[in-house]
């Protein structure tokens, strides 16, 4: 049977070329310029080299004569097959499946078969990447492989995509974006990237769309290419400036489709996201259908009654689940600045609240004012009293973008409830104001405080802020033990 060549650089095109014949019952070589797949690289190179879809996700090990010695594909079973007889010979029911020799990853690299989790994950050949128009590094499909340096980035690891749609049968995927409005700059038009730098902010009337705004939406637009099969990655908009020039800069890849199609979703685009107001916005049987659809696919239970919080929200929880997992090596640095000198957050007992409130005064109802402080400390008092825990001494974590105004507004001497209940109050970095760009510093510290309000036993926060419903999906606990200051009715647990 002719040999067939990947030629994925090491593994990577779909396009593949017929090599050298060899006679039924000799021993198989690759052409020239190529070699034998090892183990590791088999089932990709099988993959990309055949247009139809393999029957298992796995390469059976073989080691017998009787079939081409190293990487090979099976037209009896549609599988890859790897032979580690030594004599093995070709055969009419077996193609021998070579690689571009000459390449060689560079001592301590590690190839990953399959995706790779690590912000320092590159691609071996640049040639399968490609940069979209939002500037996102494009790498989420088979033809990408990726590796990374073991000694340089020891959090790094090899891993499986957790997205559960059979990347067999996927061919295009979402890259969901939300890149700078143009509405809210007084420049003329933007060409579709992001404006996020500290010296581009200074062009925009308003602040660009938040952190918060970015991943909600793109959620949605999650849920709906789950629904339709499709892959998804979150675009560059996510990351720290500093490291948007690599495909996955804060968050983990989730997929890994064997087509290469790639469709790039305005996260606000109705054919994707439901708008702000999804349940006013799509017919009732349309969120039905989305919704009976996605619990499916994750195999959660869907709730008894469409409509309310109560049964929407495990689906969302169960999304944000998937593509809300931030690399490990970021993980481990915010953890290590943030959150390990915190000895009063180690055992998760503390309660928290999230006071928005900057820009937002400009979505506020003429004749309206931000709730003070100290009704979020009220709010959050009566929240513990219902759900049986301790108030006198308890630690109160503090999370706002106006943290000193708030800090303020929180001292036993102007707030009674803190008085009354002897509360530590505590916060990150009380001498600085968080900003509204993109810096590393900036997301990671962020990050940190959403993380200490995933944690916390009880929680407040502002239903019209986006960082505050974000907090809710990505908690795992009784959805009431967070509560909403505006006093949202209880069935609204969440909305994008």
């Amino acid at each position: 049977m002719p040999s067939r060549s990947a030629a994925l650089q090491p593994q990577g095109s779909s396009g593949a070329t017929e090599g050298h014949s060899s006679h039924i019952g000799a021993k198989e070589e690759c052409p020239a310029g190529q070699r034998h797949a090892t183990q590791s690289e088999c089932w990709a190179a099988v993959s990309a080299s055949h247009e139809e879809a393999l029957a298992t996700p796995a390469v059976k090990v073989v080691n017998t004569p009787l079939v081409p010695r190293g990487c090979s594909y099976s037209h009896a079973s549609k599988k890859a097959i790897f032979n580690k007889h030594p004599a093995g010979t070709s055969g009419s029911l077996y193609e021998l499946v070579c690689i571009a020799a000459g390449f060689a990853l560079p001592p301590g690299h590690v190839l990953c078969e399959r995706l790779c989790a690590g912000s320092s994950c590159y691609p071996v050949n640049n040639a399968t990447t490609r940069v979209l128009d939002d500037g996102t590094v494009f790498a989420a499909s088979r033809a990408t492989r990726l590796a990374y340096d073991a000694a340089a980035c020891p959090d790094c690891a090899c891993t499986d995509p957790v997205w559960p749609i059979d990347d067999r049968l996927c061919r295009t995927t979402v890259v969901a974006t939300r890149s700078s409005d143009p509405s809210r700059t007084i420049v003329p038009s933007l060409d579709g990237r992001y404006h996020d730098a500290p010296q581009d902010i200074a062009k925009f009337e308003a602040p660009p769309i938040g952190f918060g705004s970015r991943l909600n939406t793109m959620l949605t637009a999650a849920a709906y290419a789950l629904k339709r099969g499709q892959g998804f990655q979150l675009s560059a908009g996510v990351c720290p400036i500093e490291h948007r020039d690599q495909p996955f800069c804060f968050f983990q890849p989730s997929s890994q489709c064997r087509g290469e199609d790639v469709q790039l979703v305005q996260a606000a685009e109705q054919d994707y996201h439901a708008s702000l107001y999804p349940w006013r916005a799509h017919s009732r049987s349309q969120l039905f259908e989305l919704h009976a659809d996605i619990c499916a696919k994750l195999a959660i239970p869907c709730g008894a009654q469409f409509g309310d919080g109560a049964a929407m929200l495990p689906m969302w929880r169960a999304v944000a689940r998937l593509v809300y997992r931030v690399q490990p090596d970021v993980m481990g640095a915010i953890r290590r600045r943030w959150l390990e000198p915190l000895a009063w957050a180690r055992n998760g007992s503390f309660a928290a609240m999230h006071v928005r409130r900057g820009d937002k005064e400009g979505e506020l109802p003429p004749g309206e004012t931000f709730r003070g402080a100290c009704e979020y400390a009220a709010q959050l008092a009566g929240l513990q009293r219902r759900r049986g825990m301790a108030q006198l001494d308890a630690t109160v974590f503090v999370a706002s973008d106006e943290l000193r105004a708030v800090l303020a507004e929180l001292r036993p001497e102007r707030c009674a409830v803190v008085a009354k209940h002897r509360w530590r109050v505590v916060s990150l970095r009380a001498d600085t104001q968080l900003s509204r760009d993109f810096r590393e510093t900036v997301v990671h510290r962020l990050w940190a405080e959403i993380a200490l309000l995933v944690q916390a036993a009880t929680v407040v926060v502002s239903e019209t802020s986006n960082v505050g419903r974000l907090v809710q999906v990505l908690r795992e606990a009784d959805p009431l033990t967070l509560k909403y200051v505006e006093d949202t009715p209880s069935d609204v647990l969440w909305r994008p």
